[in-house]
């Protein structure tokens, strides 16, 4: 009998093609591999079986060992299948696959040596606020931002989606809150032709076990809430309601995804009418930096009046200027608006003028009242009790009496005895 080891036997013949949706490999050579390996704590050898393959989709050539081809895993090219272990210049390195990550290195040379699914930590700076970073390139490429402080807080699927209808010129809103929704908020809510739309981009925490934080909700959480939302709009009045699969935070995921919805047919909209490169762009972009750019350049507008140009509510507006005050992009004060809309002189004229009667002097409002009084005593009055007192609620404050004027006879006044009647006149503008 002979000693000779019996090897195991290939499972793939030399020139076999593997096929499917996803790869495209002709296996050019084979080889037997010895590994050592223990079996009760006795070593023993194992001839491993590789393969050679060619890739048709790229042209990379490599080694694989069987059970990653033909075993569970079914593996494909490693150039160019959807989580590369190889890096190859020119064809699947960040500047090609992700080129909007290249601005995030603080060497963008950089760029060119790893994959998106690469785990190696790297040197990065926010292109808006120069703060320095290390980051984990996937993590990067899977929430498509740095996720710096100075980051405007919203995700690159309802970026690109606001980009969609930006484009298309429907009448939307972003995070709308209605009334009948218990405090939950919709991505975006569209009116077009009489039809009430809703909009929701659902992130991959909507279909697998995938929380984005400890606070997170878990899957079967996140399903319950988004059912309850779904039932909440059904109930109130909304025509068609959209739930958009973002599971995969890519340009054409989120495109392929958009136009499958048949989002565009009840909008009447050309997909061949949107520049998906210009959405990719606007949603890799951070909204806040923009914001400040545009408050800077229209120092006379209001952030109440820039709100609407943005599709979002006015504290959204506030709170970007505010970080962006913070970080130098933009000055921000308290009663900004209020200030710049007394200088162009188109504040409402609503303020109630007010006589008091125990000192005979007569005031622009209960305001100005408590700014003179604690300017002659250092004493300050509560300009809400002093309302009160106008308006019989209370009987006096601080042995006052108070009685509110027009702000036609407060204008009298003003003119017949100044020295007596403290404010600016109040001026009518047309509405």
């Amino acid at each position: 009998m002979s000693n000779q080891k019996i090897m195991p036997k290939f499972k793939l013949e030399v020139g076999a093609f593997l096929v499917s949706d996803k790869k495209q490999l002709q296996i050019i050579d084979r080889e037997y591999r010895p590994k050592i390996k223990y079996k009760n704590d006795k070593p023993f050898t194992s001839n491993e079986k590789w393969y050679k393959y060619k890739c048709y989709k790229c042209g990379n050539t490599d080694w694989a060992i069987e059970q990653a081809l033909c075993g569970k895993q079914k593996i494909g090219c490693n150039v160019c299948c959807n989580s590369p272990s190889k890096v190859v210049s020119g064809i699947n390195d960040l500047t090609i696959t992700a080129r909007w990550m290249i601005k995030y290195f603080e060497n963008p040379k950089d760029a060119e040596k790893y994959t998106r699914g690469s785990s190696k930590i790297v040197d990065m700076v926010c292109p808006d606020c120069g703060r320095h970073h290390k980051n984990k390139i996937s993590t990067v490429y899977a929430n498509h931002n740095l996720s710096c402080p100075c980051q405007d807080g919203w995700s690159y699927p309802n970026k690109f989606m606001y980009s969609v209808l930006e484009q298309s010129g429907v009448n939307f809103e972003t995070e709308k809150i209605f009334d009948w929704s218990k405090g939950r908020m919709y991505d975006d809510y569209i009116e077009y032709n009489g039809l009430k739309i809703i909009t929701e981009q659902h992130g991959i925490q909507h279909y697998i076990d995938h929380p984005l934080n400890k606070k997170s909700r878990n899957l079967k959480e996140e399903q319950e809430n988004d059912k309850m939302k779904y039932n909440l709009a059904m109930e109130n009045g909304i025509d068609y309601y959209f739930t958009i699969d973002c599971r995969e935070s890519t340009k054409e995921h989120i495109k392929n995804s958009i136009i499958n919805s048949e989002l565009f047919k009840i909008l009447n909209i050309n997909p061949e009418n949107i520049n998906f490169d210009k959405c990719d762009k606007f949603a890799s972009s951070n909204m806040a930096k923009q914001v400040c750019d545009y408050r800077n350049e229209h120092p006379d507008m209001t952030m109440k009046e820039i709100a609407p140009l943005f599709h979002v509510c006015h504290d959204t507006i506030r709170n970007w200027v505010k970080k962006g005050a913070k970080l130098g992009w933009c000055t921000y004060e308290k009663f900004d608006d209020l200030k710049l809309r007394y200088q162009r002189e188109d504040m409402p004229v609503n303020n109630r003028p007010i006589h008091c009667i125990t000192t005979d002097t007569y005031h622009r409002s209960a305001t100005k009242f408590v700014e003179y009084y604690q300017s002659l005593t250092g004493k300050k009055l509560c300009a809400r009790n002093i309302r009160s007192v106008c308006t019989g609620k209370r009987n006096h404050v601080n042995n006052m009496n108070f009685e509110y004027i027009t702000q036609e006879q407060f204008n009298q006044l003003k003119e017949k005895y100044p020295d007596k009647v403290y404010g600016e006149l109040f001026v009518s503008h047309a509405s």
